[in-house]
Order: C-alpha cells, then structure tokens, then sequence
C-alpha cells in the first residue's frame, strides 16, 4: 500500500494500522475522524454542561437573570457590530446574522462521519473480491519474520495464489461458474476509488463548510 515512509514507521509504534491502509488513509480514517470526534464532545461539554456564550448584561441583571439573557442569546441568531460603532436600531442592519455556533458539534460529529465512512466501506468491500487484499497483506507480513528456505516458501506460496486467482477465478463453486476474468482488477479499482473517495470527501467537506459558515470562506486563502 501506499504510505509516507517516516510517517508510518512513526505510526507502527503508535497504533496497530491495518494491513489494507496506508498511512494516508490512517490519517484520514483515524487521526482526523478522532479530532474531529474529541472536538464535538468537548464543544457539546461546554454547551451543555458550562457556559456556551457570554453576555454583556447590565448592571441590574442578577443571579439568574444572566443566565437567562446568556440562554436567550444562545437559541437566538447573532449578528456582527464593530467595536466602534453603536448597535443599530434600524431592523434592517441586523439581517447579517450568524446561527452555526449552535450545530458546531453536530456539524464536527457529522465530519468525523464522513472521514470514517470511506474506509469502512473498503473494509466490507474488499473482503468481496476474489484476491481478498487482507489475507494476503497478513501472510506478506508474517514472511518478513521468516529467513531462508521457510520465507523463500511462504513467498512462493503467495505468489502462486496470486497467480491462480487472477488466471483462473471461481466466484461460486456451488454452481460451477468459471470466470477467466482477471478479478484483480476488482481489488485494484476498489482501492483506487477508495483513494478518489477521500479526495473527493475533502473537497466536500470544504465546500459544505463554506456553506455552513456563510458562503464567504471559499477564497479566503487566496485573499489572506
């Protein structure tokens, strides 16, 4: 599998990666679906069991009148007022308005989702295809502890079973159907469509964040 050298000799140490995934995938199914994950509880810990907002509240607000304000504020829609000017009295200048601080932890759950999803279906799929990707990555493995005639048999061994399966593929013995189809190519297209998967999850997600936080973000790292 594909993988960035130091990044899976660090990741060997830390985790047991499974043999069908490379270290991009481990950052992508692992790392950032657990960020993502620890992030949404944190966030949904302080929304529901601290103080999600805070409010400049007058003088006269006391005990559990601030707290009612800060509640208020927080099941309603906020807008934007600059420091140096004074809140607008006209209605029509408070039309800007922010409300996704509330779905933060939804919208984060939702994310780590999604950076999960990819490889679970490749984990259910693979298994599907005449030359199942995990069995052999395991022996391959288990032929890196052995020297001499033993690894030279153990190598053999999986060579021939490579090669019997793409030459001559049975996909149900029960009915004595035969298929000189090289089904490899089934385990080569689903591991490519995998890795087009996660390109295109990332390019979605960055759009749907774009939406999520008001349609103005999407160029932001070319004007910064």
């Amino acid at each position: 599998m594909l993988g960035i050298p130091f990044l899976s000799t660090y990741i060997q140490r830390i985790v047991k990666v499974q043999a069908v995934a490379d270290s991009v995938d481990w950052l992508n199914y692992y790392c950032t679906s657990v960020l993502l994950a620890f992030f949404a509880l944190a966030i949904s810990a302080k929304q529901y069991f601290g103080s999600p907002i805070q409010c400049w509240t007058p003088n006269e607000f006391k005990g559990g009148w601030d707290k009612y304000a800060e509640n208020y504020c927080f099941v309603s829609n906020a807008y934007y007022v600059p420091f140096d000017e004074e809140i607008p009295r006209d209605l029509s200048h408070r039309q800007d308005q922010i409300s996704y601080y509330r779905w933060v932890p939804v919208v984060l759950a939702v994310q780590a989702l999604l950076f999960w999803l990819p490889n679970w279906i490749w984990n259910i799929l693979h298994k599907q295809t005449a030359i199942n990707p995990r069995c052999l990555l395991n022996e391959a493995q288990k032929s890196r502890k052995l020297h001499g005639a033993d690894r030279d048999k153990e190598i053999g061994e999986i060579a021939s079973f490579v090669s019997d399966t793409l030459s001559n593929f049975s996909p149900d013995e029960k009915f004595g159907y035969r298929s000189r189809h090289p089904s490899g190519l089934n385990a080569t297209f689903l591991y490519l469509a995998l890795k087009l998967l996660y390109v295109l999850n990332c390019f979605g997600q960055l759009i749907i964040l774009n939406r999520f936080l008001g349609g103005e973000f999407h160029s932001w790292a070319w004007q910064a």
